[in-house]
């Protein structure tokens, strides 16, 4: 019985003893997995604060840029300059005649001009065709219409009024492709202000008003008597 008792002993301390070392060896490639994920984790939470934290430096850009953009208030108006030195007293006969009121026909065409500014900047932040688009646009022609007899006459190096501008809502010209804020703009000064103006045009309708814009064909090239009969069929 010695034998086998020394034989037996043997096996069970050769099986306890892979046992403890494959135990041993697992454990240490947890622990190096654990400390690896934790690596990674600790790195990907790293890469999302740093995402955070940039994107809320550009929110905060973008926000100052639009303040800056912005037109100023109405109520807020240009300080005026002090005089340099005091204005001479006039004799008494001229103090009896009185002076022209010019005064409130410069800030009647104050109002309007900014105005006209705030509904710009209201523009460029809205889609094409939407319901509030059209309205401000309505609003801006009918400023621009109110601020023709306050203005007393075109100014020097104004476009002249091509065409007269049609009774109707003015309609969004700038879903014309080729056709921006600030073309659409010159467009309604010419007196253009609808698809069906411009699905209309003749010959000698493109060729003035492709001189006076100095488009060099470019309104035939963009097709855009094609594209205002096509929008003005599905308004």
């Amino acid at each position: 019985m010695g034998p086998v008792l020394s034989f037996v002993l043997g096996v069970m301390v050769g099986v306890v003893a892979a046992w403890w070392f494959f135990e041993r060896r697992d454990a240490a490639s947890r622990e190096t997995m654990e400390a690896g994920w934790k690596k990674k984790l600790e790195h990907v939470e790293a890469e999302v604060k740093r995402a955070d934290a940039a994107h809320d430096e550009t929110k905060e850009r973008l926000r100052r840029l639009q303040q800056e953009q912005l037109p100023p208030p109405a109520s807020e108006k240009p300080a005026t300059p002090a005089p340099a030195s005091p204005a001479p007293t006039p004799p008494a006969s001229q103090s009896a005649k009185p002076s022209p009121a010019v005064e409130p026909a410069t800030s009647e065409a104050e109002r309007i001009a900014q105005a006209k500014r705030r509904i710009d900047a209201k523009l460029a932040q809205l889609p094409a065709g939407s319901s509030a688009r059209q309205r401000l646009m309505a609003e801006r022609a009918a400023l621009d219409k109110s601020a023709a007899p306050a203005a007393g006459g075109s100014e020097p190096g104004a476009e002249p009024q091509l065409f007269t501008p049609p009774p109707e809502a003015p309609d969004d010209l700038e879903r014309i492709r080729g056709v921006g804020p600030v073309l659409r703009q010159r467009l309604n000064k010419l007196g253009i202000t609808t698809f069906a103006q411009i699905a209309a045009f003749t010959e000698a309708d493109l060729a003035r008003l492709d001189e006076v814009l100095d488009f060099k064909g470019r309104i035939a090239r963009e097709g855009w008597v094609e594209q205002a009969k096509a929008l003005n069929d599905r308004a």
